[in-house]
């Protein structure tokens, strides 16, 4: 469920801000199944972006998938 007062302009202006910066990231899928993944957000379209995993892989997502919480950004943890 979304946070009431956003919009799909605050998602999209969130992920622009975390183009190509490490960052853990918080994924919610099915079933309520949740991993918490590193990487970077590594290309932005008008209503996707991709997500490049540590392990090279890439995954897709809506900006609206930022606004429900299934896709949450988190600070990379100290090594």
């Amino acid at each position: 469920m979304r946070e009431i007062g956003q919009d799909i302009n605050v998602a999209k202006e969130k992920v622009k801000r975390l183009l190509k910066v490490p960052a853990n990231i918080k994924i919610r899928s099915a079933r309520g199944k949740t991993e918490t993944v590193s990487g970077y957000v590594s290309a932005l379209f008008p209503a996707i972006f991709t997500i490049t995993f540590e392990d090279e892989t890439t995954k897709t997502f809506s900006y609206a998938d930022v606004l429900t919480g299934n896709v949450i950004f988190l600070k990379p943890s100290a090594k």
